[in-house]
């Protein structure tokens, strides 16, 4: 599919394939989550720093196109659904921006303990209505 050439659509599968990836190993104790966390949060990580490389390549070798690595791939043919990718300048720090977030988050909550089970059994009557 040419959709899969396009290095934007990695930005929309990858997190759900680390979702994916935490659901799979919820069970399998805190250090399998943080696993794919990390892995996940390095590869966008990759894949951002990728994204500004070809980004600012296609700008100095001309490319002056509002939108770069643009992609409309017909998705949903019966009701005339388009997947439709592409990036400006802001979009592309944005993304990076994101990425860094994501992989700096995973770091920064490496040292929190889960939520105790207590907690999420505290009794509802403790919510006031003003």
């Amino acid at each position: 599919m040419e959709i899969f050439n396009n290095i934007l659509i990695y930005f929309v599968i990858v997190p759900l394939l680390t979702l994916g990836g935490l659901a799979l190993c919820r069970n399998q104790g805190i250090k399998a989550i943080r696993t794919v966390a990390v892995v996940g949060a390095s590869v966008l990580m990759v894949l951002a720093a990728m994204l500004v490389k070809i980004f600012l390549d296609a700008r100095a070798g001309g490319d002056t196109s509002e939108m770069i690595l643009r992609s409309d791939v017909l998705w949903y043919a019966p009701f005339n659904v388009h997947l439709a990718l592409g990036v400006d300048g802001v979009s592309v720090v944005m993304i990076l921006l994101s990425a860094f977030i994501v992989f700096a988050g995973v770091f920064a909550s490496w040292k929190m303990n889960p939520l105790p089970r207590q907690f999420l059994d505290r009794p509802v009557h403790d919510v006031h209505v003003l």
